[in-house]
């Protein structure tokens, strides 16, 4: 705690004396943790850890935000700091029976996506439902994840696999715990339709730009539906399996 007291006034870590007591009082709690539960506190160090770097990179909003609230950035890291620590301690298996499927959905629906493009390309040319055969996977990922913004559109999955954890958690049901899990890639299905809907009845200029990507429409919504798909299917396997 006194090195995190140090640490903190040498690098001016908390805006105010307020938040620096609460960083001291988190780092004492997470060392008690730690030391209490012997060789699984290295799992609350490194949940501390990587919910801290997930938070400091998925926090550029809360960073602009943070001159118009003070603290509000502060209060982020902390949040991501405690929900790492909690998903690597106590809510570990359910976790990780809905994170997987919906980050393994993602890597076989873009994967897919892409080397059937390069096969019909090989042998004529790729339907439109396919990503371009010239794109690289990531840009064929990241069109799935969101074409705004794909880092956001993965803050917002991986939220989504928590609620669902939590929901399977203390309900033991399957079918909300996965209907939570698809809040995400539904809600940007239809996103997708409601966009071209809005240029279908409205002239384009007239549509909010988050409903104006710059990219075509149909790799998107196609992708996205398979990616749901395969992590509804997977998903409830896993919590089947699951034994809390």
């Amino acid at each position: 705690t006194a090195v995190a007291h140090y640490e903190a006034q040498a690098w001016s870590l908390a805006p105010n004396l307020f938040w620096e007591i609460m960083l001291v009082f988190q780092v004492a709690v997470i060392a008690t943790l730690a030391v209490h539960r012997g060789f699984e506190g290295f799992q609350i160090l490194f949940g501390a850890a990587l919910g801290l770097a997930s938070a400091c990179g998925l926090g550029a909003w809360a960073r602009e935000a943070d001159h118009t609230v003070p603290g509000l950035a502060f209060a982020w890291y902390q949040l991501g700091t405690v929900l790492g620590v909690l998903i690597y301690t106590t809510w570990r298996s359910a976790v990780l029976a809905v994170l997987a499927p919906m980050l393994g959905g993602l890597l076989f629906s873009s994967s897919a996506g892409l080397l059937a493009t390069r096969l019909c390309s090989a042998f004529g040319g790729a339907p439109s439902i396919l990503p371009p055969a010239e794109a690289p996977w990531l840009q064929s990922a990241a069109d799935l994840l969101g074409q705004l913004d794909p880092m956001a559109g993965l803050a917002v999955h991986c939220g989504c696999a928590v609620l669902s954890a939590l929901v399977f958690t203390f309900s033991r049901r399957m079918l909300p715990a996965v209907l939570v899990l698809l809040v995400g890639i539904g809600g940007y299905i239809t996103a997708i339709g409601a966009g071209e809907a809005c240029k279908l009845f409205f002239e384009s200029e007239r549509c909010p730009r988050w409903l104006r990507p710059d990219t075509p429409w149909q790799w998107p919504f196609f992708g996205a539906l398979s990616w749901m798909l395969f992590t509804a299917v997977a998903a409830w396997r896993q919590l089947a399996q699951l034994d809390l």
